[in-house]
């Protein structure tokens, strides 16, 4: 609360307590920052590898999933004789 600040940093050596405390919040607000580091480029790191995953995919058309699903045992010829 705004009394508490007047409380805080009202008198003698408070404007030195401001100091103090500005620079404290400062050297923390760098620290977060530096292990936050760019969020964004990491981002569009996230984005380019999802791209890139969906190129290198294969696709296959229906007869070779056809096939693989004979060779899975998931489908099973019906023999007519």
């Amino acid at each position: 609360m705004p009394s508490d600040l007047v409380e805080k940093y009202d008198g003698l050596g408070g404007w030195y307590r401001a100091e103090l405390d500005l620079a404290t919040l400062s050297e923390i607000h760098e620290q977060i920052k530096d292990a936050q580091g760019d969020e964004k480029r990491k981002g569009n790191a996230a984005e380019a590898r999802k791209q890139q995953r969906r190129r290198n995919k294969k696709m296959i058309d229906g007869n070779e999933m056809e096939q693989f699903l004979r060779d899975a045992g998931f489908i099973q010829d019906s023999k007519t004789e």
